[in-house]
């Protein structure tokens, strides 16, 4: 394998559109990624774009960052055609699986996305999170694990990310993005179920990255979340 330049990125996006159904995952990866790098370029300092040799062009390509097994290592969003390899690798370095969720992705057209309405309930408003949400967030979050109040910093920090707050101004309903360009982590909190406003925060949400981002919108969501597979 040798490093290439992530200037191919764009190269890699373009065929992998020529099938966008098929590689939707991976489409939207690439998009976000570059969409990252055109806001914050500091962020690609943590990214690598690797290549089989010279002939990637013909045999593919590998997007992905330098990881220390040593640490915990969080694998999000693994399409089950890819499930195999990775506990190939899990045998071969002796690595601990922690927590094991299937994945389902949920694909949505940008025209689709830019037609979604919403109704805004009385004295309450959508605005962008900031970090100060962060532990609220992640002490919500059914899937957190160690430091994974870190990575919901991050993902507040560099995407897209929506709230709905009460006359108050406490949150009450959020959802994130991923660095694959995926919804995640949408929550309502407790005090305010069967509201209706998981569903409002997610078409805030989708209608801000159609326009902001002019993309499709996925979400990869586990098979046992029928609340989320509903929305879908």
């Amino acid at each position: 394998m040798k490093e290439i330049s992530l200037d191919y990125l764009s190269t890699f996006e373009k065929n992998f559109s020529i099938d966008k159904e098929k590689h939707i995952v991976i489409l939207m990866t690439i998009k976000t990624f570059r969409d990252r790098f055109e806001l914050y370029p500091e962020l690609k300092e943590n990214a690598k774009l690797f290549a089989l040799y010279d002939d990637w062009e013909e045999e593919g390509i590998f997007f992905m960052t330098t990881l220390d097994f040593r640490m915990m290592t969080f694998c999000c969003s693994v399409r089950n055609v890819y499930r195999e390899m990775l506990f190939e690798l899990q045998n071969e370095m002796n690595l601990i699986i922690h927590e094991d969720t299937d994945c389902i992705c949920l694909h949505l057209t940008l025209e689709k996305a830019l037609e979604l309405k919403y109704e805004i309930p009385l004295n309450s408003k959508i605005k962008e999170l900031s970090t100060e949400y962060v532990d609220k967030i992640n002490n919500a979050w059914p899937h957190r694990f160690e430091q994974s109040e870190l990575f919901i910093d991050y993902s507040i920090k560099y995407h897209i990310s929506m709230g709905l707050f009460d006359s108050n101004d406490n949150l009450i309903a959020w959802c994130l993005r991923y660095d694959n360009g995926s919804l995640g982590v949408l929550q309502v909190d407790q005090k305010h179920l069967r509201k209706g406003f998981g569903e409002i925060v997610v078409r805030a949400m989708i209608k801000k990255i159609a326009e902001f981002c002019n993309c499709d919108i996925i979400s990869l969501v586990v098979s046992e979340n029928v609340k989320s597979m509903n929305l879908g």
